[in-house]
């Protein structure tokens, strides 16, 4: 709710009853060359799906959508997760299309995994903060920049990032050639400690990419081995990540070469407010 460009007082809309969090559903505006997105993020509780929560909140969204438009066309994105009943339906029955599958993959086999090899001249290291937010920043829009809804990383949102609880140096990998540019990058999410964190949450590989003049050598698959490794030295059997169905670099090969294995699938739904 801090994130750079969020106003948590209009862009969250809560359902309660008695006093207790019941659904949620969050907006987030993603500006791009010709057009606005906005990202709606939320789910209900499951003892309290189908009884029109979730189309109250949505409508609420979509309210809020219109007042955040400009001159430019804006489309609105919604997931749905196949493990989430009844998303998709609510979804559809608003008037959402379905626009983009991502596969949710997961890996038991992490007892023996063979080493990271790169090519000459290329070596992993950490973050370092205050040292990499500039160079992270270039190239994470030039290693993403293909992918689909894709919009540039800025400063002020690295900066946020690396000032969240939990950030750690040692879980951004980066891959850096011999003049210490940043060639390729790969960041893990550890589930959180406490609070309300599930018992049985798996490590996230969130983002991996190698700029397109660095791909074909191996530098991904040493980023994806080594944050594997991580994870397995942090006492974790287990890590999970998401792919695109129809990502550029065909991911998915990579991931299934490594040991994962699809579980379930998510759509992206897209609505068009012109």
């Amino acid at each position: 709710l801090s994130e750079p460009g969020v106003d948590p007082w209009r862009d969250a809309m809560l359902a309660e009853s008695q006093g207790r969090l019941v659904g949620h559903v969050r907006l987030q505006k993603v500006q791009h060359d010709g057009y606005d997105r906005l990202v709606l993020r939320g789910i209900v509780h499951p003892a309290w799906r189908r009884q029109g929560i979730g189309s109250l909140l949505l409508k609420r969204a979509q309210d809020r959508a219109a007042e955040l438009r400009s001159g430019k066309p804006m489309v609105l994105h919604l997931s749905a997760r196949e493990r989430v009943r009844g998303t998709s339906e609510l979804a559809q029955s608003c008037g959402f299309y379905p626009e983009r599958y991502f596969f949710y993959m997961e890996c038991h086999s992490l007892a023996h995994l063979p080493e990271p090899s790169l090519p000459d001249g290329i070596r992993l290291r950490n973050y370092v903060l205050g040292q990499d937010t500039g160079a992270f920043v270039e190239a994470y829009n030039h290693g993403f920049a293909d992918h689909w809804g894709f919009a540039p990383l800025t400063r002020e949102q690295e900066e946020h990032r690396t000032r969240t609880p939990g950030f750690c140096g040692q879980d951004n990998l980066l891959a850096v050639d011999a003049n210490g540019q940043i060639v390729g990058l790969c960041v893990l999410q550890f589930p959180q400690s406490g609070g309300d964190a599930a018992d049985n949450a798996l490590p996230l590989i969130d983002e991996l990419s190698v700029r397109p003049f660095y791909r074909q050598r191996g530098i991904g698959r040493a980023l994806l081995l080594a944050s594997m490794h991580r994870v397995r030295d942090a006492g974790y059997s287990s890590v999970a990540l998401v792919v695109d169905a129809d990502h550029p670099s065909q991911a998915q090969r990579l991931y299934e070469s490594a040991g994962f294995v699809t579980q379930s699938r998510t759509t992206v739904y897209q609505k068009d407010l012109g």
